[in-house]
């Protein structure tokens, strides 16, 4: 725990803290947009291999990271436990990396769907 605090005194002080968000915040982001979901930070993660993690057969299987899905956070290669990322998820499990690509296929297996 006393490391816990002097690593975050010590972020603060660089100016590397990220935005910490409250559990409303995030609560609405996540019921508001349809496919999103919250990942919070544990010892050790990067978004790389948080990922990397969801492309597994049991995950959830994120799309890669969106930036400004996450403005919350100050420089993507500084997340830090605790902090909160959020992922689009690909709903088709084919191993799609953006949003485009997902209504890319989406189109045209329903090309109905879109008109």
């Amino acid at each position: 725990m006393k490391r816990q605090i002097i690593e975050e005194a010590n972020r603060r002080l660089l100016g590397e803290q990220n935005e910490k968000l409250s559990k409303e915040e995030i609560d609405d982001i996540v019921s508001n947009v349809q496919g999103v979901v919250a990942v919070e930070v544990e010892p050790g993660d990067s978004i790389y291999s948080i990922v990397k993690k969801s492309r597994e057969p049991n995950g959830l299987s994120f799309l890669d990271f969106m930036p400004y899905m996450n403005t919350h956070i100050k420089d993507p290669d500084k997340i830090y436990p605790g902090d909160v990322l959020f992922f689009m998820t690909d709903p088709t499990r084919m191993g799609f990396r953006t949003p485009e690509e997902v209504d890319d296929y989406l189109k045209s297996q329903h090309p109905d769907m879109f008109k």
